[in-house]
């Protein structure tokens, strides 16, 4: 199956790699799918994060995002 990823940035993360475990954390106890990825990309110069869980289709995905990008604002780590 494949996966949905949402809240997708190019910039730095306000918390860092801190702010990026807790939105992992956070993310999984939505969804035991879901997770957040954040890393620097050296060859760009540029950091990189995108939520991501399962895709279950339209309009399952879009709800899911919607609830973990909710909690994430909630714990002071929204976007």
């Amino acid at each position: 199956m494949s996966e949905y990823f949402f809240a997708t940035r190019s910039t730095p993360l306000p918390g860092g790699h801190k702010a990026a475990k807790k939105r992992d954390r956070i993310a999984k106890g939505v969804d035991k799918t879901a997770g957040y990825v954040y890393y620097r990309d050296a060859a760009r110069n540029e950091w990189r994060g995108w939520g991501y869980c399962r895709s279950y289709g339209y309009p399952f995905d879009d709800a899911t995002a919607r609830e973990i990008e909710a909690s994430w604002k909630a714990a002071g780590v929204g976007q």
